[in-house]
């Protein structure tokens, strides 16, 4: 029996809000790092202004900039990689683990390649960036954290 991943019966799973608290503190974390301590012009700050936060935003790099110069580079740029690595994984995990066990696991385990992947198109210079080791380090790294928090498939409805 195939199961939609927004049934009932997979949403009232307490594993599904069990999950979210963490991937989300790490994506948002990941989020607030990217935003307000890189220095430089965050990619979607066009967006934030046309939204009408771009004063926001200023306000927030005005005071979390300084700190900045006290951030190792590696936490300051492949932390963020990590942390979001590490949401994603865990949320893929946790939305997936009433499936069957081949989608539980192609899905769960997709985060262990998301770095390598989004590095790899960086250095073809499909996307712009920096291409850097340490990003797919700290990305397997977040990827490999978040599989050890969730339970391995207790649940398989199909």
């Amino acid at each position: 029996m195939s199961v939609s991943i927004l049934s009932r019966r997979t949403l009232a799973h307490p594993g599904i809000f069990k999950g979210l608290l963490p991937a989300m503190t790490a994506l948002a974390v990941g989020a607030w790092m990217y935003i307000a301590l890189r220095p430089g012009s965050p990619v979607f700050a066009g967006w934030l202004r046309e939204w009408g936060l771009g004063n926001g935003l200023s306000a927030i790099r005005r005071e979390t900039l300084p700190w900045a110069s006290r951030v190792p580079d590696i936490l300051l740029y492949s932390l963020t990689t990590g942390l979001w690595a590490f949401g994603y994984t865990l949320l893929m995990a946790v939305i997936w683990q009433t499936s069957s066990r081949p989608a539980y696991r192609r899905w769960a385990y997709s985060g262990l390649l998301l770095a390598p992947a989004w590095e790899a198109l960086e250095w073809s210079g499909v996307v712009s960036g920096t291409a850097c080791l340490n990003d797919i380090a700290m990305g397997m790294a977040g990827a490999g954290v978040a599989l050890l928090f969730v339970p391995h498939q207790k649940i398989i409805l199909s």
